[in-house]
């Protein structure tokens, strides 16, 4: 399942393989209700205003899982995931 379509900001991007976002810099998977404390704790240098520009952004990515349950990630991987490593 590979998206054709690269959705990403400055902050984070979505996988390729799987509808996760990962932070760009942290290179860690954060699930879209929790962009915003991701941001406060992480990279407190990121204003109010902007983390909650960004949630809302990343929000409204089509196709990603919004919880766990909706992943469908396969039991056995091969290949590392570059933006995880």
């Amino acid at each position: 399942m590979t998206n054709p379509v690269s959705f990403q900001n400055a902050y984070f991007e979505r996988l390729a393989d799987f509808p996760v976002v990962v932070c760009r810099e942290c290179r860690y998977g954060v699930w879209p209700s929790q962009i915003e404390g991701h941001l406060q704790r992480a990279h407190r240098h990121i204003s109010p205003t902007i983390r909650i520009q960004l949630g809302e952004e990343v929000r409204n990515w089509p196709d990603l899982a919004m919880d766990p349950i909706e992943l469908d990630i396969p039991s056995i991987r091969t290949q590392a995931i570059p933006q995880l490593v």
